[in-house]
């Protein structure tokens, strides 16, 4: 009876020990996690950066070293190089000063850091908790800009690098038997390219083709992931439409959304986020893209269940024409503005994630003929999101806004928000649930695709 009592014991111990070592391996990866992945401070400007919790107790080192031009660690330049390296980054903790050399330089990360770098580059920060490598966090020495926050409705069209395939599906041939001639063979996402070798860029050229085909077999080229495929297939005679292929094709894409912020030498940035297919889902590719003159013709407000949305009129042509796209990123679209929007448009600097907090900011948005600003409150910031485009969570608190729309709608995408005169990101998607509330993107994110 004691053997086995003794052995209940060893394994409530044992048990309550793996909760304990659980509870601290959770802690634990929960505060390493939320380090972020990349920080980015400005050329000649002193950057103060706090690693770990107040209440962190083990002892916490970094390792800072220069990376290469191809990103690897411990790339040696030639000598002039390297030294101009040495003196380029600075490091400040206790008292004095150290100066990075070709030596490592160790910082103890559970007091503030002082950090300024007089040159462009990338360093890399090796994280250590009692000796054991956490995390690797690299470090990107940029240049300070200033931009102007916008909040304009933009109307965008563009056509495809391609003819983007939306899917395949059945046709009817002339004996009233179905077929599906691109089945497993052409997939939704594809850009048909070419046709028996032939450059096309239009479904309109897709058309005409069958039109002389003559039910032989076509070698179409294909665009897919990046990568240029070739297959064969025999159009489909069909009653009244002639040949075909069974693909549902576009080639182009319209839509409203909101200018984010401008440089003084007339570059852009907007949405916050792709232009997607509405079908697909996928990121378009673009050959040709601008951004057109547009109007805001009504508000429908969000519900719950149902984002809201603001229609408008697209004025397209070359005369309202005022920007190229040149860019379609997940964080964006990037391009040049090719008329004058901006007099007496004022630039503020931009703000780096590590100096976002929590609390009061504003958007900028075009709700009908003029640009307003209405209150918001930064509720939560992840400076280490899984989804660029999703880095704070933000609430409207505007009573004007809120009257208007119920919070964000559809087309708000882009509107820049400003907390302490600085430009600090943009919104990019609502809450289905609850319109009061959405996601923005960091300023840093989008300024990447200016670098």
């Amino acid at each position: 009876m004691q053997a086995r009592k003794n052995y209940r014991r060893i394994l409530l111990i044992l048990f309550f020990l793996s909760l304990g070592g659980i509870a601290a391996l959770s802690y634990y990866y929960a505060v390493f996690s939320q380090i972020p992945d990349n920080i980015s401070i400005y050329k000649d400007r002193e950057e103060m950066l706090s690693f770990m919790p107040e209440q962190w107790i083990l002892p916490v080192s970094g390792r800072i070293v220069p990376l290469g031009d191809n990103g690897e660690e411990g790339i040696k330049k030639e000598e002039k190089a390297e030294d101009a390296q040495e003196e380029s980054l600075t490091v400040s903790q206790y008292m004095g000063t150290e100066k990075l050399s070709s030596d490592l330089l160790h910082i103890n990360l559970q007091e503030e850091v002082s950090i300024e770098a007089t040159e462009k580059g990338s360093y890399q920060m090796e994280i250590r908790c009692l000796g054991i490598l956490m995390k690797k966090v690299r470090l990107q020495v940029i240049e300070e800009e200033n931009v102007i926050p916008c909040g304009s409705i933009i109307g965008i069209y563009g056509e495809t690098n391609g003819v983007l395939v939306l899917g395949t599906g059945e046709v009817t041939d002339r004996n009233g038997k179905k077929q599906e001639p691109a089945y497993n063979l052409v997939r939704s996402g594809d850009y048909i390219t070419g046709l028996n070798g032939k450059r096309i860029a239009q479904k309109e050229e897709m058309l005409q083709f069958l039109e002389t085909c003559d039910g032989e077999d076509v070698e179409l080229t294909l665009r897919r992931n990046g990568k240029s495929v070739t297959v064969e297939l025999q159009p489909v005679e069909t009653e009244e439409e002639g040949y075909r292929f069974g693909i549902w094709v576009r080639n182009d894409t319209q839509g409203i959304g909101t200018l984010t912020f401008a440089t003084t030498d007339g570059r852009f940035g907007a949405l916050g986020h792709a232009v997607t297919d509405i079908d697909t889902g996928g990121i378009l590719d673009l050959s040709e893209a601008g951004l057109y003159e547009a109007e805001v013709a009504g508000i429908r407000k969000g519900e719950p269940g149902v984002p809201g949305e603001i229609s408008g009129i697209i004025h397209l042509g070359d005369n309202s024409r005022i920007g190229k796209i040149l860019d379609n990123t997940p964080q964006g679209i990037f391009g040049s503005l090719s008329a004058d929007l901006l007099q007496e448009a004022k630039e503020v600097p931009v703000a780096l994630k590590q100096e976002i907090a929590a609390g009061p900011a504003q958007i900028c948005c075009q709700l009908g003929d003029d640009i307003k600003s209405y209150q918001v409150e930064i509720e939560k910031i992840d400076r280490n999101p899984d989804v660029t485009t999703k880095s704070m969570v933000i609430h409207i608190t505007d009573e004007e806004l809120l009257k208007e729309t119920n919070g964000i709608i559809q087309g708000m995408s882009g509107s820049p928000i400003v907390q302490n005169g600085k430009f600090v990101g943009a919104v990019t998607h609502v809450f289905v649930n609850d319109s009061t509330r959405g996601y923005g993107i960091f300023a840093e994110n989008m300024l990447l695709h200016l670098q």
